[in-house]
This record gives C-alpha cells, structure tokens and sequence, in this order.
C-alpha cells in the first residue's frame, strides 16, 4: 500500500513537472515566433524607408505604423550627401507574447562606376603629339601613336585592324615599354615589344615577332550614357538654346536642354546633376563649370548629343581659361561627353584650361597650349605643343551620379541586427 502511494506521488510530480515543461516549451516558441516576426517587421521597416528617400530624399523617418502583425517605427540620418543611415524597430506579439527588434542598414545613392584605365585612350583614328607635349601616365590605342611628345608611361598600340591597318609608335619619347606592331624613329625607356619592325633607340630589352595586344573597348557603354540621358530628361526639359549671361551664375541638372548652352566670360555654372545638351556646347573664357556639393563622392556629366544628327551637332568647345571642377571631395569629377561624329572636332580644348574628363568615343579631341586635363577617350586625340594630360590616380574606379534625385539602394554589407 506505501509502495503505490509513494508511486502515485512520484508521477504525479513527473505529471506536473512535464505540465510546467510543456508551459515553459509553448511560451519560449512563442517568444520565439514573435521575435521572428518582430524582425521581419522591422527589415520591412526599412525597405519602406528606402522607398519613401527616393519619393523624398529628406525623408527622415515614422512612427508607429501598422502593418499585419504589428508595427514598425524607423528613423533616417544623414551620413553624407550619398549615404543616410536607417534605424527600424519591429513590434509584434504571437499568442500574447510580445517581442521587438531592430536593424541597422545603410542607403546609398546608386553610382555608376567608370574604369579609365589609362591617361589617353584612343580609338582607331590614333594619337598625334605636337611638340613638348606630355602625357603623364599610359597611352593604349586602338590606332596608331605618332609625334614629338613625350609619354611617361607605358605606350601601346593594339594589332591590326581592318579599318586602322598595321599600327605604329613612331616618333615620340615613351618613358616605359613599348608595344606596337612596329616602333619607328622613337625612344624607348624600357623594353619594346613589337611584331616585325624597330628603328627606335631601346634602353631596355627588345621583343621581336611579339604581337600587339587586342584593341580594348572604351570605358563608357551606351547603356551608361543612355541612363544619363534618361534621367536629365526626368529632372526636366528646357525648351531652345541656354545662355548664361557673363559673371552670373546658375544651378543646372538633372536636366534636357533642347538647344545649344553658352556660358559666357566669368560665368559660373554649378551642376546638380546630369545635364544633356542635344544641341552644341560653348564655354567662354574663364567661366566655370563645377560640381555640387549635394552630389557627395559621385560626379556627373555635361554631354552633348543630338542622337538624330550626331554628324551636324553636339561638339563642345572650352575655350581660354576655363576652369571646370569636381566638388573637392576625393574622386569627385565632371565628365564631359560629346557624341559628334561630324568632320570636325568634337571636343576643341583651348588654352589654359584646367583639369577634368574629356570623352569623344565617335569624334576627335584637340587640346591645345598649356591645357591640363586628367583624362582623355576619343577616336582621334590631337594634342598640341605644350599640352600636357595629368592622368590622376583612382580614376580606375570614378563615380558618377545622377545627382541628388538619383536611385537610394540598400548598400550591400550595411545590414546590422541590434536587437533581437
């Protein structure tokens, strides 16, 4: 009889401990499950919040709202102008256990990145240097190079093509290696390599019957300009020519001019965003083309380009003593694109202007005396005497923007869990 007693005892214990087990089991699954949920409701927060920068970009956050579940609340501040930091909490409850969490996550504009690998790159139509010319850094042509200047870097010109036959270095001083199907009439600081001819004086080894490299592709695709074109037509269309009077200046972009612009003498034009210019481009004496400060580490462009007469419009002429600038952030520069595939110059680079990004992929660019740009595309490149292209380092990785209006993304890499 004690026996069965204390039995009875012994699982009714067990009884009530698995009761008490199975209790604490269902409200740790239901934490559990609102805590999941919470987390979800808060990773919603901030995609909503990214929605909400790019209806908006000083959106700043909300409270308290409701969606099936629960709710979330989120908050955004400002890194910088391509950055902003979002902050969401989630709030939900699963059989009456109620849990929150919150998730950090970083927005950032959506930039486009351009590879300029080399100081100039030419297209078939070659590369001539005038006297006391002087590119410092590498020169690849997909034609020939030919001349009196010097190049600091390495000079390379690509194998045979149908349209720009056997390529040639001829004439000029390459400060390192050479490569070319021929090398004529030259100086070579380092090695030259080279399919069947050298009449050049060659400081370094010599590589007979190697051939020349494949012609390379230029940096800037027509999907990227497409896109710039797209979205200064969405920021607004200005019907006929712009003119920016002398020593005035004005804010410009995202914007469509259907027309030509001039900036007069001393003027002082400040992009915001891309500018598309379907029609002609005229910078005056000594004005200035700038980048925002609204435009963070992310450059733009100016291009011009009417796409139904690329042969009659959009050259681009810079004349004494422009200056054209990013907006002193490290990497921040304009891109200056013409599409004219005219029989003229596409982009005409007079005296004396300063730094920037010069891109012609259908035309040809002239530079004259003293100019300095940083970095020059085009199918033919002419630079005369005294011009010298300072190619500068990180423009194989440049950003580009569409300027403050363009796309807010999640950034890969941002994503944090605080509390959970």
């Amino acid at each position: 009889m004690m026996f069965a007693l204390v039995f009875m005892a012994i699982m009714l214990t067990m009884s009530v401990t698995l009761i008490a087990m199975a209790g604490l089991h269902a409200r740790a699954e239901r934490r559990a499950a609102a805590g999941l949920a919470a987390l979800k409701l808060a990773e919603a927060g901030v995609d909503k919040a990214i929605y909400e920068l790019n209806q908006n970009q000083n959106f700043t956050g909300e409270s308290d709202v409701p969606i099936p579940g629960g709710a979330f609340s989120t908050t955004v501040t400002t890194i910088d102008a391509n950055n902003k930091q979002i902050i969401s909490t989630g709030r939900a409850s699963f059989g009456g256990a109620p849990a929150t969490s919150t998730v950090s996550a970083v927005a950032a504009i959506d930039l486009e990145t351009v590879s300029f690998q080399f100081g100039v790159q030419v297209g078939e139509g070659g590369l001539e240097m005038k006297n006391n010319s002087r590119i410092n850094g590498n020169v690849f042509a997909n034609g020939s190079i030919s001349g009196s200047g010097i190049v600091t870097g390495d000079a390379t010109t690509a194998s045979s093509s149908a349209l720009a036959g056997p390529t040639s270095i001829s004439g000029i001083t390459v400060w390192g290696a050479a490569r070319s199907d021929s090398v004529l009439d030259c100086v070579i600081g380092q090695d030259a390599f080279y399919q069947t001819t050298n009449t050049c004086a060659v400081a370094g080894a010599e590589h007979p019957g190697t051939p020349a490299p494949d012609p390379q592709p230029f940096p800037v695709s027509d999907a990227q300009i497409a896109g710039w074109e797209n979205a200064a037509a969405a920021g607004g269309v200005i019907v006929g020519d712009y003119l920016l009077p002398g020593d005035e200046s004005a804010s410009l972009g995202p914007i469509k001019i259907e027309g030509n612009l001039t900036v007069e003498n001393s003027a002082a034009l400040l992009l915001n965003g891309p500018v598309w210019v379907q029609g002609n481009v005229v910078l005056k004496n000594n004005s200035v083309i700038q980048n925002s400060a609204a435009l963070g580490a992310g450059g733009t462009v100016l291009l011009a380009d009417d796409p139904a007469a690329r042969s009659v419009r959009g050259t681009m002429t810079i004349e004494n003593g422009v200056v054209i600038a990013g907006n002193g952030n490290v990497g921040n520069y304009p891109l200056l694109i013409s599409l004219y595939s005219g029989s003229g110059k596409a982009i005409a680079v007079k005296n004396n202007t300063s730094s920037t990004i010069f891109y012609a992929p259908y035309g040809t660019i002239e530079v004259s005396n003293n100019s300095s740009p940083i970095q020059l595309t085009a199918n033919r490149i002419e630079i005369e005497n005294n011009a010298t292209v300072n190619y500068t380092t990180g423009l194989q990785n440049a950003l580009f923007t569409s300027g403050p209006g363009g796309s807010w993304v999640y950034k890969p890499g941002t994503y944090v869990i605080v509390k959970n």
